[in-house]
């Protein structure tokens, strides 16, 4: 009884401050009057209004798309977010757009359109615009205007693939079923192949699968030694050719042999690779013997393999095992299989375990699920991203967040909510790096393994003639990689992407990459970034959790780039109705300044003031000057702001 009726307490309590934030904004938003309406008399909307809020733009479409599958569909988010990233760079337009995705999610096409229009229309004041998302007659042609327009690449792009890593001794047979549909080598229509590099006299492998899928698999000879150091050159075409390789060999492995059999390079193209034994295991990490410096092929970071008879009678101990490090314990007769570098599950006849082992803490064990991945489309297994994560924290390299403000001695920041990012903005961020002629960086890491960034296109149409674009999951290539350094120290602007603040942090937190953004702005130069980009500048990082986009504060992601201290920027911010959870947050941690920036708007931070620029809003949480809100509880002060309006994020106040 005492349970629940402290569970009842903590109920009203929440729905307590949920109505205050409410009010409080209501009030605020009722009680503002924008600076340009104070001299003009009040006007009636045009006739045939007009929208700045774009459709025909694939990246604004695909955003209001997302956000009626998400929040009215109630479609899966990781799921919707990879559809549309990927359709998005398939299609010419906003309409082409919004066709493919009702084909794909088998919507009626004009019931899609209205929702694409409400949604589109929620924050503008205008009067209502009805009719079909993008008329026909408004369709953009495919513009070869960026396609003429070279963008110098620096992309560094791991994709990273699949591994089966099968325990010592004999597997069943339907592992290699596994492969084959990973592979998707099992579909008599696909041309795909594989091949097996094999040493054996059995050819287990290469038979095993041979009968599974006839003449898809080609076996590579590797009996002699000289055929595991120099392939040739006709096997070597065949490789980058295949969908998956497996290396069913009994001589010892080496760092010179995977090479040769060009492993890493299959696996960083996104393909499948498996084998057994020893071979498997040193494909991830290991400890060096001896006077042997060979610590593995790490194709997954910070994993180690260990091969057991039975882990349930014969239990690795363990405090024994590495720390900051994800160990993998797999059996006999068991695949471990490792899925894009993120999910992770046991194929074959027992359990195959995950041990993460922190550098502080206990070791956590968790055992993984058996899957039939061969008849299953979907790919159900357990994520360990946030546990390596977990394995390599270190507290002590993460001081207190700054609670002061410290403002800009130079430079500018152009902070947009996402949504779409107008010309207006563009040109803004243009100006600041000094003109068309400046060098530009844009960063489309966030946005995942895909290296095509919409801000490079952009600023290309505008007639930005020095445009590079950086990409790289790898923290060893941003910190050390001397055409991506001597790239940034001769920007003068860097523009970052939208989409999960966690990737753009795996890949250039504490790196020279990190440090020579800061460099930019120190010596005048500009630097912007849309949805996860507008997150990443503050130093208090919201929304890093890898597995979804919801939670709030996820304490292993919870620290950006740090080019603003003493405040908590948000995205998305009513549009998604953030509000009330962003204003528990900032009463959390009242000494920080929340910030929640509207879709479509943006805040240009020069010194200590912000400009609100755009066709929303943006709004202000004050914890250390709460309000009543009628009860017994208090809500920041929440002041929000329209185009034009300026704030001083000093003071914590609005500028007349």
């Amino acid at each position: 009884m005492k349970a629940a009726q402290k569970m009842m307490n903590s109920i009203r309590i929440l729905a307590v401050l949920l109505t205050g934030f409410w009010a409080v904004a209501l009030a605020q938003e009722a009680a503002h009057v924008p600076p340009s309406s104070v001299a003009e008399p009040k006007r009636q909307p045009p006739a045939t209004p007009q929208c700045d809020v774009d459709l025909r733009d694939t990246d604004t479409m695909r955003c209001i798309i997302s956000n009626v599958l998400i929040r009215a569909e109630h479609k899966p988010e990781r799921e919707v977010s990879a559809f549309l990233n990927d359709a998005a760079s398939r299609t010419a337009t906003g309409d082409d757009l919004l066709k493919v995705a009702a084909a794909h999610y088998k919507m009626d096409q004009k019931k899609l359109a209205t929702s694409v229009e409400h949604w589109r229309h929620i924050n503008c004041d205008h009067a209502a615009i009805p009719g079909f998302a993008v008329p026909d007659s408004q369709a953009v042609p495919d513009s070869q205007a960026v396609d003429e327009v070279r963008i110098p690449i620096r992309s560094h792009e791991i994709r990273r693939g699949s591994l089966i890593l099968c325990g010592a001794g004999e597997f069943p047979d339907h592992i290699f079923k596994a492969f084959a549909h990973l592979a998707q080598i099992n579909d008599p229509a696909s041309d795909k192949f594989a091949i097996v590099f094999c040493d054996s006299p059995k050819q287990r492998a290469f038979k095993t699968l041979k009968s599974l899928v006839g003449d898809k698999v080609e076996l590579v000879d590797c009996s002699s030694d000289d055929s595991l150091r120099k392939i040739p050159d006709a096997v070597r075409d065949r490789v980058k050719k295949c969908s998956g390789v497996w290396l069913d060999l009994t001589s010892p492995p080496s760092a010179e042999k995977y090479a040769a059999l060009m492993v890493p390079e299959v696996f960083e193209q996104g393909k499948v690779v498996g084998a057994a034994g020893t071979w498997a295991s040193q494909m991830l990490s290991i400890s060096p013997t001896g006077g042997d410096s060979w610590t593995g092929l790490k194709l997954t970071p910070h994993c180690r393999m260990h091969l057991v008879k039975d882990y349930k009678h014969e239990p690795l101990e363990a405090s024994s095992l590495e720390k900051g490090m994800v160990h993998w314990l797999v059996p006999v007769e068991t695949a471990l299989i490792l899925h894009e570098g993120r999910t992770a599950t046991s194929h074959g006849s027992v359990l195959a375990w995950m041990v993460t082992v922190p550098f502080q803490g206990e070791p956590v064990k968790e055992a993984l699920n058996l899957t039939n991945i061969d008849s299953d489309d979907s790919f159900a297994g357990s994520s360990f991203r946030t546990e390596i994560r977990k394995s390599r924290f270190r507290p002590e390299l993460h001081p207190p967040f700054r609670t002061d403000f410290t403002s800009l001695e130079k430079g500018t920041l152009i902070l947009n909510g996402g949504g779409g990012v107008s010309d207006e903005t563009f040109n803004l961020f243009v100006e600041a790096a000094g003109g068309k002629e400046a060098r530009f960086v844009c960063i489309p890491t966030a946005g995942g393994d895909n290296d095509d960034s919409y801000s490079a296109r952009k600023l290309t149409t505008l007639g930005c003639k020095h445009v590079s674009i950086l990409h790289t999951r790898d923290p060893a290539v941003a910190d050390s990689d001397q055409q991506v350094l001597k790239m940034l120290d001769e920007a003068n602007g860097i523009w970052i992407d939208g989409g999960r603040t966690y990737r753009v942090m795996e890949a250039y937190e504490n790196t020279q990459v990190q440090k020579k953004i800061y460099a930019i702005l120190q010596r005048g130069g500009v630097f912007g970034g849309s949805s996860a980009g507008c997150q990443l500048a503050s130093e208090f990082l919201v929304r890093g959790n890898p597995e979804t986009s919801d939670q709030l504060e996820f304490p292993l992601y919870n620290r950006g780039l740090g080019l603003l201290t003493g405040v908590i920027l948000d995205a998305h911010f009513r549009q998604r109705h953030r509000e009330y959870e962003f204003g528990y947050l900032v009463l959390l941690h009242p000494e920080l300044l929340g910030i929640g920036v509207d879709e479509g708007t943006s805040i240009v931070v020069k010194g200590e003031i912000a400009t609100v620029v755009g066709a929303n809003g943006v709004t202000f949480f004050d914890a250390t000057k709460p309000v009543s809100n009628g009860g017994n509880f208090s809500v920041p002060t929440q002041t929000f702001l329209k185009s034009g309006s300026r704030f001083n994020l000093r003071t914590r106040q609005p500028i007349p």
